[in-house]
């Protein structure tokens, strides 16, 4: 397993235990008192919010800088993710006097909705190119993206072919995985030295997959739309991330 994946485990049971303790640690109200250092040390409930509220807002991004950003080389920006995580944990887990002021965490889901359709379309379209494309070549397609980013810099770690390289073997994936799927998917596709007979060649087990994926996804959705505040913290991370 690689060193960046290894930390991003690990942050992510970091995480889910930072977000588990807060919430038995948080109360459900907070008392009135005056706003300075001393009254609110001296509350329960309020030394307890600020201490949860440090470590959902600064100790995890921090964390996520240092183990995700500089150890996986990753855009700065990703540091969103998990002040939008906090925030979502915040506002249906704070008291009623702070959740309120995370009440905007729940109009970003139409502008993330609008760019992450817009991203699928783009994938769609990407995909069905790749796939149009792949029906003239001869053998697997990941090995004519090889052959064409063919060079001695793919192998240089950062290096702007070897993530040109990168990007082309993923898209690959696709029409590889069309190519052994249908003997008749390519134009010019090689004969078959051997027949595997697996349960997942059968129309049937593609049919049940299909099947179990919507059943899936609409009860998803449903647990969701009657009410996700009604369910363990655990799910409500789960259906928020997944």
């Amino acid at each position: 397993m690689r060193k960046p994946v290894k930390y991003r485990i690990a942050f992510l049971i970091v995480a889910a235990a930072c977000f588990y303790v807060g919430t038995l640690f948080l109360p459900e109200t907070l008392p009135e008192i005056t706003l300075s250092f001393e009254s609110v040390w001296a509350s329960t409930q309020w030394r307890n919010t600020v201490l949860v509220t440090l470590a959902y807002f600064v100790f995890l991004p921090v964390l996520y800088y240092f183990w995700i950003i500089q150890i996986g080389n990753q855009a700065l920006w990703k540091l969103l993710l998990v002040f939008s995580l906090s925030s979502l944990v915040a506002r249906y887990n704070y008291p009623e006097q702070l959740a309120y002021y995370f009440e905007f965490i729940t109009y970003l889901k139409y502008p993330v909705i609008a760019v992450l359709m817009v991203i699928e379309i783009l994938l769609l379209v990407t995909i069905v190119k790749a796939l149009w494309g792949a029906r003239k070549l001869s053998g697997d397609p990941r090995i004519h993206m090889l052959e064409q980013y063919e060079g001695d810099n793919i192998y240089e770690k950062g290096s702007k072919e070897a993530k040109k390289l990168e990007l082309a073997l993923m898209f690959a994936h696709e029409p590889a995985s069309w190519y052994y799927a249908i003997p008749r998917f390519s134009r010019n596709h090689v004969p078959a030295i051997a027949n595997l007979h697996l349960w997942s060649a059968q129309w049937w087990h593609v049919s049940l997959v299909c099947v179990a994926l919507v059943v899936a996804t609409y009860a998803s959705y449903l647990a969701i739309h009657f009410g996700v505040k009604r369910l363990p913290l655990w799910w409500q991370l789960w259906f928020f991330t997944s």
